[in-house]
């Protein structure tokens, strides 16, 4: 499909919605690894973070984020109060669009495509600790919410093309 827009002279974005952590024997043998290398294969431009990325805890998040070369947008994840002393953290990660408290966003992503600046940002479930173990110190807050508000700062910068790639059912 790349290359079918290439030829046609047109834009292209490569999204993945994220659960790229379950249901395969991969990711059951390398929790995570070999997931990365397919995916940095396949030049995706971001992917949001689904709930079977958290079956296990932050962890394996944590150490798949160090090994891809995109962003992971995560926009109503708060990490702001992740303890520092864990063995893998995600607070600060470049790759890791995560929720800004202070503004109440989701952090995001602009791409050009033909000519046009499109912002993306990503949204998981709200309640993801009832379906999925993220740990305790890095809640979620209202999809909802975040999204207007993101849409909200976006529009006050003049972006009016954004792209919401949510997991949210």
């Amino acid at each position: 499909m790349r290359d079918d827009a290439k030829r046609m002279n047109s834009g292209f974005l490569f999204l993945h919605a994220g659960d790229c952590f379950q249901g395969t024997l991969y990711f059951s043998l390398f929790k995570g690894k070999a997931n990365a290398e397919m995916l940095n294969a396949l030049e995706i431009d971001a992917m949001a973070l689904g709930n079977h990325e958290l079956d296990m805890g932050n962890e394996p998040v944590a150490k798949f984020v160090k090994k891809v070369n995109f962003p992971l947008l995560a926009g109503n994840w708060d990490l702001s109060q992740e303890c520092q002393t864990k063995p893998y953290t995600l607070k600060g990660v470049d790759n890791v669009y995560d929720y800004v408290p202070k503004t109440e966003t989701a952090k995001w992503i602009i791409k050009e495509v033909d000519g046009e600046p499109i912002a993306i940002f990503g949204l998981s479930l709200d309640k993801m600790s009832d379906i999925s173990i993220p740990d305790a110190d890095t809640p979620f807050v209202n999809a909802e919410q975040t999204a207007r508000k993101t849409i909200s700062a976006l529009n006050e910068l003049g972006v009016n093309k954004i792209i919401l790639l949510s997991h949210l059912l």
